[in-house]
Formats: structure tokens, sequence, C-alpha cells
């Protein structure tokens, strides 16, 4: 379709008016930049969003924002490989991040709050405890 408006304008105006005046509602993005200041990474947002842009997995919507990239925990020496989702940073709701994830792995992983820490849990025990049980009994992993 050809347009002679000059003017591009998102659908939504990034306000919530639920029932009261409007109220601005910051983006999952914005989030994620603000907790990389508080938290003083020492990698700086952009250069962390370019990495995982271009060796992970980004994923940016309205409602949720998340790095991410699959890394291999397996003991040093072991021949057998053990993939993992390891998160950089998540904002949102996580049952909408576990929905939107490309595949399941067994193990997720993250350092909390620039922790140098790695945290390795069991995805199916994290599901069971932010699902409800009626999505769990759907046959949602």
């Amino acid at each position: 379709m050809i347009s002679e408006q000059v003017m591009i304008k998102p659908f939504g105006n990034g306000t919530c008016t639920a029932g009261g005046p409007a109220v601005f509602r910051v983006s999952p993005i914005e989030v994620a930049q603000a907790c990389y200041r508080k938290w003083k990474s020492t990698v700086p947002f952009a250069v962390d969003l370019a990495e995982y842009l271009r060796t992970g997995i980004v994923i940016a919507r309205p409602d949720i924002f998340v790095m991410a990239k699959i890394i291999d925990i397996a003991p040093e020496g072991s021949p057998e490989r053990e993939p993992a989702w390891f998160f950089r940073i998540v904002v949102g709701d996580i049952r909408e991040v576990r929905r939107a994830l490309p595949g399941y792995l067994p193990k997720v992983c993250f350092c909390r709050r620039n922790d140098a820490r790695l945290r390795v849990y069991s995805l199916s025990r994290i599901t069971r405890l932010i699902m409800p049980a009626e999505e769990l009994q759907k046959g949602e992993k």
C-alpha cells in the first residue's frame, strides 16, 4: 500500500488508562537498560544487546524482554554435552517468556544482579512453580 502519510505512528501510545488518568508505561527494554545501570554491569547494555543479537536470542515484545543463549553446562572433560538456556536478562511475566522460547531445554541458568555465580535450575520445576495447574494439564511443559 502506498501512502502519503509522512509520520508513522504506533498503534498503541504506551499509556495505560485503566479507568483513570493516563499513566506512562515503561517498556520492558527500558527496564532492562535501567537494571544494567543499577547493577553497574561491567558490559554496557548496548554492547551486550549487540552480542546477544549476534550469538544468542533476543525477544523484544511490548510485554517481555529477554536476552538468552544456549550454553553447555556439562562438567569439564565430560564426553556428553548438556545444553541449557542461559538468561542474561528477563523482564516481564516468566510464563510469557516460557511460551516465547523457540525450543525446550531441560535446564535454565542465570546470574543474579551481576553476581558471577551461575545458578542452574530444572525448567520443569520452574514451570510447575509458575504455571497454573489447569495450564499444566493442557500439556504445557
